[in-house]
């Protein structure tokens, strides 16, 4: 029985391994599912290669197409002892505009054998519910659910794209001027902000505005977008002509191509997206900003630039001097409110005036257009007072580029006088001599022989023992808090001493265990030591744990040498990704690279 279990275990072996060098002849094909779509949706490329399990797929470059990888699959089929293994390849097709594509022949080298597949055709029908359309001789779209938007074509090539908007006709220096932002992002990407927009340059600072901006979805040329919207001002700080453009940072998940020799079931599931920082550029736009006019300036101005109203109200109307009263000013319409500052109601010999208060209530997110609100306290100081005098505020229109100067209307005002009251006179009394004389002499009492009852006596307080007590325990409380302080202070100071000091053996013995590993080959370890003394190094300087310091973190900081820093961090992380062996040639180009970082940027000061 044993005999007979050894020969069919030979034979089925003998099969398998027959099995696995029979192999039908490599058949390659394309397919494209469905071959006409609408703007905004996308095809499905699939290459079959049949008759091998691996393959090399080479996809061609076509204006207008994106292609991205989406997954493979393979199977393996054994009919009549023939073995037969199929892979399937899948990649997303998206287009912008509408038009017919070519997708040329695609190079497949399988089993040691090059292939071509037949060209294929790509039809992009332009979308009939698109939000905007094209306009042939200006170049640029309108999409309805934002208004109208100027879009170059340019852009539309681009699956994301930062605008800024603002109107620039005549520009005066200290004027808001209303700005718009705008990020477009096709709506199959996954894109994640970092930053919020900022200005590039010096000439023109950019008010705050909401964290969150406002959200929607438009379509484009029939591709959807998705859309969001800040709303902020900018002022310019110096008159002269300036460029002005504005920038964003944010991250896109971006799908590894799986093209080379790492077409394998495993290689497509480890070809995990992975986030990649970009960083969004709006145009450049010149602008030309003047100066404030120094001819027919009012006294009264005081900074406000835009197109305002002033109304001015006062109550209690009818009151009597010395009494209070509330004068309530009011600033409303379109401008840079916050460099308005309206001095109140001056103080003369009939009213006593106090500094007013203010505040702001904003219409829109970027506070150019609301109600600026004056609160003032008043005292009438005599009944002479018949109105309440006529206020002013002005500011400059940059529109007419002119200063305006707005009076409120005379409030009618009743003050009485303070009524007089007298204060209690002497009283009069006879003397005791005139007494006695009225009574026919003084009649006294006889003399008491038993005491009658007692009160407490006054005793001086600050004599007390519980005022002393009360004096005392707050200067303990006292002693107690500044000698605690100063033990912190102490502990403290000799804290971050010891923690340098450790850090500098620290370093030490890392730099001795990186050369020990670059004399004994060992790849792993001088890896290790050598990220270990740059993280030692960066975290002694910049006060931070040592496991902090990453690459990006070396970015974000921007220390001296960050180029040649982050490339040596690059490379430790290439090599502890790959897991590829480290030569001594290699261990030593890479001990030099860090030497001379350290030297250049000053670091320990000295050599490792």
């Amino acid at each position: 029985m044993k005999k007979v279990l050894i020969i069919l275990g030979t034979i089925m072996t003998a099969g398998t391994l027959w099995l696995s060098n029979v192999q039908a002849e490599v058949k390659v094909s394309a397919v494209l599912e469905p071959s006409q779509i609408v703007q905004g949706q996308e095809a499905v490329l699939r290459v079959s290669i049949a008759g091998a399990s691996r393959a090399q797929i080479t996809l061609p470059e076509v204006s207008g197409l994106q292609f991205t990888s989406s997954g493979q699959s393979t199977s393996i089929q054994i009919i009549n002892f023939n073995r037969m293994d199929t892979a399937i390849y899948a990649y997303r097709v998206n287009g912008f505009n509408p038009g017919s594509y070519t997708i040329p022949a695609l190079s497949v080298e399988a089993g040691g054998e090059v292939k071509q597949t037949a060209p294929l055709t790509l039809t992009i029908l332009k979308s009939q519910t698109a939000a905007a359309s094209t306009s042939e001789q200006s170049g640029s779209a309108e999409a309805s659910e934002s208004g109208k938007i100027s879009i170059d074509k340019e852009q539309l090539q681009k699956p994301y794209f930062l605008q800024m908007e603002f109107n620039d006709e005549r520009i005066y220096v200290g004027q808001a001027v209303p700005v718009t932002f705008r990020l477009f992002v096709i709506g199959n990407i996954r894109f994640g902000l970092k930053s919020l927009p900022m200005l590039v340059g010096e000439s023109f600072t950019l008010g705050s505005f909401s964290n969150e901006p406002m959200q929607s979805r438009v379509g484009i040329e029939g591709v959807p977008y998705n859309l969001l919207v800040w709303s902020a001002t900018i002022t310019p700080v110096k008159a002269g002509e300036f460029s002005i453009s504005a920038r964003q940072l944010a991250e896109v998940e971006d799908r590894d191509r799986v093209l080379g020799g790492g077409s394998s079931i495993l290689d497509q599931l480890l070809a995990r997206t992975q986030s990649v920082e970009v960083e969004l550029k709006t145009k450049v736009g010149n602008v030309k900003v003047l100066p404030l006019p120094s001819e027919g300036k009012p006294a009264s101005f005081s900074g406000g630039i835009g197109n305002f109203t002033f109304v001015a109200q006062a109550a209690p109307t009818e009151l009597i001097s010395g009494e209070p009263m509330e004068l309530v000013a009011s600033i409303e319409g379109r401008g840079n409110f916050n460099r308005i500052d309206w001095p109140g109601m001056k103080e003369s010999k009939q009213w006593r005036t106090y500094k007013p208060s203010a505040s702001f209530k904003a219409v829109d997110t970027a506070g150019f257009e609301g109600k600026k609100t004056y609160r003032q306290a008043l005292i009438p100081l005599s009944a002479e007072v018949k109105e309440f005098p006529m206020l002013q505020f002005s500011y400059f229109d940059p529109v007419k580029g002119q200063y305006q100067t707005l009076r409120s209307d005379p409030i009618a005002l009743q003050v009485q006088a303070a009524p007089i009251q007298a204060g209690p006179g002497p009283v009069s009394s006879p003397s005791l001599a005139q007494a006695a004389s009225d009574q026919g002499g003084l009649e006294l009492s006889p003399n008491r022989l038993k005491l009658g009852s007692t009160g407490a006596s006054l005793e001086f307080w600050p004599a007390q023992s519980w005022f002393v007590w009360l004096l005392i325990i707050p200067g303990i409380l006292i002693l107690g808090c500044v000698g605690y302080k100063a033990f912190r202070a102490y502990e403290s100071k000799w804290g971050s001493r010891n923690a340098a000091h450790e850090l500098e053996r620290t370093l030490e013995r890392e730099v001795r265990e990186m050369q020990l590993a670059m004399q004994q080959s060992d790849g792993d370890t001088f890896v290790l030591k050598a990220r270990r003394v740059l993280q030692q190094t960066l975290a002694r300087e910049w006060n931070c744990p040592p496991e902090s310091v990453t690459r990006h973190e070396v970015r974000q900081r921007q220390p001296k040498g960050v180029g040649e820093l982050e490339m040596i961090f690059s490379e430790l992380d290439a090599i502890d990704y790959s897991g590829a062996a480290l030569d001594a040639a290699e261990m030593q180009r890479l001990y030099g690279s860090i030497q001379q970082w350290l030297q250049a940027a000053g670091k320990g000061g000295k050599s490792v």
